[in-house]
């Protein structure tokens, strides 16, 4: 696949030739703006995206001497929507399979100049008719981003050819407990008709199963400046229980557990895992109060928060998935959200590559 690795190329340089040229015009920048996490000196924004395109093309040459400019057609992955869980997944791919197997597929061209930096080739929904099929697929984009989501769904399916795995990322939500009990692979899941959001992942889950694809369900997504907690410090006041549990996961963990998933980690004979529902949450539920605790002692922060709420019945779930775990191999990264804001102070893949994934969607 040389063409394959010569467009890439041409992605990237299309990529860093503008921002040079910008850069070599400015004579300097006074803009900012407000933010709510202190970021590191040591990471000079306005050169995220240029170290990106860089690597990008280190990548590709890369490859191109290893393995003579081709891709394996078993290597090949889309991922439809490929948003700030779906970006790492591209990474975490091309880390083991080369540059120049991943195309990101999305419904504008909005992101596509972040994606070409990290060296995922963008193409738009309405650009896939005639670009043939893949044998691994991811699909991570969120409900909200389409009306007829199973449509979407369904829509992906056909551009998968069978020979490797899809993937659909669902969510833990899907999991009735509320008690404040522990919930894991087996527990119960919310019926037909329970609510609206219930019955669009119902749908889309029996659609993904029933075409021989697998379901990840994941819990809260979180990295060091994004997820629940900034969203509280942005409120102030939080209209919730602070002893409330939830159950998180690293962005960096799930992409790695979704990785292991359509690489077959742990399948019987290596062959690609079919049918399969998989729970990704770290294993350690925390309450919002001490969520926030390590939030604000890590230093890295300004705001504050307060939770007006009071204890009713629901007490959310103590999530573990050791089934998971052991099928796919697999271990987090960041074994609890308290663990990563004490060691890392907030600091992680995504703080490096603010400018290339900033204002991506979650999935």
């Amino acid at each position: 696949m040389q063409a394959a690795i010569r467009s890439l190329q041409g992605q990237v340089f299309g990529v860093v030739a503008p921002i040079v040229a910008c850069r070599a015009a400015r004579p300097g920048n006074n803009s900012h703006r407000p933010s709510q996490a202190r970021r590191s000196s040591a990471v000079p924004r306005a050169t995220g995206t240029e170290r990106l395109a860089v690597t990008a093309f280190a990548s590709v040459m890369a490859a191109a001497a290893s393995n003579g400019g081709s891709v394996a057609s078993s290597d090949r992955l889309l991922i439809v929507g490929p948003g700030v869980l779906g970006s790492y997944l591209g990474k975490l791919w091309m880390d083991e399979k080369g540059a120049g197997t991943v195309v990101g597929q999305t419904n504008s061209t909005t992101n596509h100049a972040k994606l070409q930096a990290l060296g995922i080739a963008p193409r738009t929904k309405d650009a896939a008719a005639g670009g043939g099929t893949f044998p691994n697929v991811l699909f991570a984009a969120p409900p909200s981003g389409s009306a007829d989501y199973v449509g979407e769904i369904k829509a992906a399916l056909e551009l998968w050819d069978g020979t490797g795995t899809f993937v659909f990322t669902s969510s833990a939500g899907l999991y009735t407990v509320e008690d404040g009990s522990a919930c894991d692979e087996s527990a119960p899941v919310a019926k037909p008709g329970d609510s609206e959001r219930t019955d669009k992942l119902l749908a889309a889950e029996a659609a993904v199963i029933a075409a021989g694809g697998c379901v990840v369900r994941l819990v809260g997504l979180y990295h060091g400046h994004r997820g629940a907690h900034t969203f509280f410090l942005r409120q102030g006041e939080v209209a919730r229980w602070a002893g409330y549990t939830v159950n998180l996961i690293h962005y960096e963990d799930a992409a790695s557990l979704c990785l292991a998933a359509l690489s077959g980690r742990g399948a019987p004979a290596g062959q690609p895992y079919r049918g399969r529902t998989f729970l990704g949450c770290d294993g350690s539920p925390v309450t919002f109060e001490d969520m926030m605790a390590a939030t604000v002692a890590t230093g890295a922060f300004e705001g504050s928060y307060k939770f007006t709420g009071q204890e009713g019945p629901g007490k959310g779930k103590r999530m573990s998935n050791a089934a998971t775990r052991q099928q796919l191999q697999w271990e987090p990264k960041y074994a609890s959200y308290v663990q990563f804001m004490q060691q890392t102070k907030a600091q992680d893949w995504y703080a490096q590559q603010e400018l290339a994934v900033a204002g991506m969607p979650h999935a």
